[in-house]
């Protein structure tokens, strides 16, 4: 009642057992060793989409130029704290750019949410790192696509934002409805395919029907995420299930730089992610998966095991202090 959370979204017994048993190796170690341990599992590479993986061959050029305006951009950053308006190179031959009101767009595809450009800016401004990912255009639209922007807020108010910065597991009943019943609440997954579509969303056609009219780009894009949604594609029951799901944010962007959200004892914090793209890359690839998916379940189920087995989000001292006042009132009501 506190948090407004649906059951779907509560931890049940069996996901906290399989989440502990999969972080249990880990547990002692610093962060960023933890984070390593959970995403660097032999076969996780091979479910990554495909513009996420290592890039075979040569690496693209990334000359000293390019490295030395994204260094500039991190002073810049360091020294004020937010980006300027500036037109930067990425990986590949695409280009990002930054406006003066802070709103982002890569090769004119605009991007509906703030990038972890410092954390982007420390690793693009050295030349030995530019093949982590093979596709950076379509790497850097899923992260935006995966992300929620953390505003300051106070205890009470994590349970609310979550709420309104979620999505729904389906943005339609069926496959056949074209227009978005849950407005702007597109799961990442068919924002991000969407976006790389060369038709634009309007008020009768969603960017979620757009991407599922688009299955040739799922299917090129490849790995788990694309590999689990065209099997519920052909599953009307599993549609209208997933319609009626929701989907708690758990990636956020905080300061320009990528975060993770878990519980602490008792109340929602951030935990920076180490500056890789080799973590990131798999971190979005789970967030792209559908809802009851291996790797949706892992990324929920951080949240509410990563600091111990069985951590819970417990109410704010205002927040028991108000029931017990509602109580009293009610009591005095007879």
């Amino acid at each position: 009642p506190f948090f407004g959370l649906l059951d779907s979204q509560l931890p049940t017994p069996d996901g906290r057992a399989r989440m502990n048993s999969t972080l249990s190796p880990h547990r002692g170690l610093s962060q960023e060793q933890r984070l390593a341990g959970l995403v660097g599992g032999a076969h996780i590479s091979t479910e990554l989409p495909q513009p996420f993986k290592t890039r075979r061959g040569p690496a693209p050029i990334w000359s000293d130029e390019s490295c030395e305006m994204w260094a500039g951009l991190l002073r810049a950053m360091n020294a004020q704290g937010k980006p300027y308006s500036c037109l930067l190179p990425l990986p590949g031959e695409s280009f990002i750019m930054i406006e003066e009101d802070g709103a982002q767009s890569i090769d004119g595809i605009e991007l509906d949410r703030q990038l972890p450009l410092r954390d982007i800016a420390v690793w693009l401004s050295n030349s030995n790192r530019r093949a982590t990912v093979s596709d950076w255009k379509s790497f850097l639209i899923a992260l935006s696509s995966v992300t929620r922007e953390l505003p300051p807020m106070q205890e009470e108010q994590w349970g609310p934002w979550m709420g309104r910065a979620g999505w729904a597991g389906f943005d339609a009943p069926n496959l056949l409805m074209s227009e978005s019943i849950r407005g702007g609440s597109t799961h990442p997954y068919f924002e991000w395919i969407g976006k790389q579509c060369d038709e634009s969303p309007d008020e009768r056609t969603s960017i979620g029907y757009i991407a599922r009219m688009n299955q040739n780009l799922m299917c090129e894009v490849e790995g788990r995420p694309s590999e689990a949604w065209l099997e519920i594609l052909e599953d009307d029951e599993k549609v209208s299930e997933m319609f009626n799901s929701m989907v708690a944010p758990r990636l956020v962007v905080m300061d320009y730089e990528l975060h993770f959200l878990v519980l602490r004892n008792g109340r929602p914090c951030t935990i920076p992610i180490t500056i890789d793209p080799k973590v990131w890359r798999v971190l979005v690839s789970w967030a792209l998966e559908p809802p009851d998916s291996r790797g949706a379940e892992k990324l929920r189920y951080l949240f509410w095991c990563w600091s111990s087995e069985y951590e819970d989000w417990r109410p704010s001292t205002r927040q028991l202090r108000s029931t017990k006042m509602l109580r009293s009132t009610i009591e005095s009501l007879g």
